[in-house]
């Protein structure tokens, strides 16, 4: 414990370890982060936000496509089939989305 100018005590930690939320289960910490706690509070709460590293690489996931003609059908192409609206035509131009995610676990 040590103490300032103005008399009153504080305590200086070092957090080397947390407790992951979803497993309960305790994880070092690359670099911890140094905390003051003065005498004068009745508690204190400190959140923390922490990018865990892995130890595998991301997987990239792809979509093989090729060009369809507007009149192919699947029973021709086989995987190639057109977009149709409600009276059957085919709608020239579509478009496929893909939203990209990424997770940050903190603790």
């Amino acid at each position: 414990m040590g103490y300032k100018s103005g008399g009153e005590a504080s305590l200086i930690a070092e957090i080397v370890e947390a407790e992951e939320n979803s497993t309960s289960k305790m994880q070092n910490l690359r670099v911890p982060p140094v905390i003051t706690i003065n005498n004068s509070s009745a508690y204190a709460i400190y959140e923390l936000l922490y990018i865990r590293d892995v130890p595998f690489k991301p997987q990239e996931y792809f979509v093989k496509t090729r060009k369809c003609e507007s009149d192919a059908d699947a029973r021709v192409v086989k995987i190639c089939e057109r977009l149709r609206d409600e009276d059957g035509h085919v709608i020239e131009h579509t478009r496929v989305s893909f939203l990209s995610l990424a997770v940050y676990i903190g603790y």
